[in-house]
């Protein structure tokens, strides 16, 4: 954690032969502050295929809804996208993105994707993007750091189909290596890695369903996090999904989702959220208004 405050850090470069690799190069840099009673934009830095227009106010509360966009349609096989946010002091930011990202086919270097926010004392952020599709014969590193000073509070989601399910496309891409990381006051909270490759392994570890989600949630260490657990757990869901919840021992909780569908998945997000969203953060119902 930078003990200095909310300022945007520099983004690292891209690799030393850049120059002559495929893809392109995105960078988004967002800082946000908390100002008379309500949470302001302070700075925004875009590259293409990356961008971001304006925050929403959805709620009403001060807090700002932070739509990420990717005009391109998609991340390919080469581009390196490269995401900084802070959000500071007392601020409150909701990042989304208006649609699931797909993953298209690599021919030559892997697509690269890295996300860092850092969240100050007393700032609250909702990272609530919607999942990876990755399409035949896609490879992606993909890396997300969430930093939270304590006094800080985040909910943070990611999640992925396992390939154009639909289509009968399941375990079709060929790899994923993906990292979540989330530390708070310095110290690690969160660690998950995940490495998969395609040509769909028997007997399938998903059993079947296709959509893997998960919802990381960190804040005062004295909450009740295990009993919070217990709450999401045992709260209704689709009948095609599957929900876990375990607390995490710095103090936070943990939710793993299986799903069949993707409306399933997007529902037991959804309501989990809406439940921390209450616990943590003591909000009602925010409405996204994605379709």
């Amino acid at each position: 954690m930078d003990p200095q405050g909310p300022a945007v850090r520099e983004l690292a470069g891209p690799a030393p032969d850049s120059a002559s690799r495929v893809g392109r190069e995105g960078r988004l840099e967002l800082a946000f502050a908390h100002e008379r009673g309500r949470t302001v934009l302070t700075r925004r830095r875009f590259e293409l295929p990356l961008q971001f227009l304006e925050p929403i106010d959805l709620a009403g509360d001060g807090s700002v809804c932070a739509p990420l966009v990717n005009p391109t349609g998609g991340v390919l096989g080469g581009d390196w996208l490269a995401t900084r946010i802070d959000v500071g002091a007392l601020a409150s930011v909701c990042v989304t993105t208006p649609s699931a990202t797909r993953v298209y086919r690599c021919d030559g270097r892997a697509a690269r994707v890295e996300t860092r926010i850092w969240v100050a004392p007393g700032g609250v952020l909702e990272y609530l993007p919607l999942h990876l599709i990755p399409h035949p014969g896609a490879e992606l590193l993909q890396r997300l750091c969430v930093d939270v000073a304590p006094g800080g509070r985040a909910i943070v989601w990611d999640a992925l189909a396992l390939g154009r399910v639909a289509r009968g496309e399941a375990w079709s891409f060929a790899r994923l290596d993906l990292e979540t990381r989330v530390r708070v006051g310095g110290r690690l909270a969160f660690l998950d890695r995940v490495r998969l490759t395609g040509t769909a392994p028997a007997p399938d570890p998903a059993a079947g369903r296709g959509y893997v989600g998960t919802l990381v949630a960190v804040g005062p260490a004295d909450a009740d996090w295990p009993a919070w657990a217990a709450e999401l757990e045992r709260a209704p869901a689709p009948s095609g999904a599957r929900v876990g919840a375990s607390g995490l021992e710095s103090g936070g909780l943990v939710v793993r989702v299986l799903a069949a569908t993707a409306a399933e998945l997007e529902a037991v997000a959804s309501d989990r959220w809406a439940a921390l969203r209450r616990l943590l953060l003591g909000r009602g119902l925010l409405d996204l208004r994605r379709p």
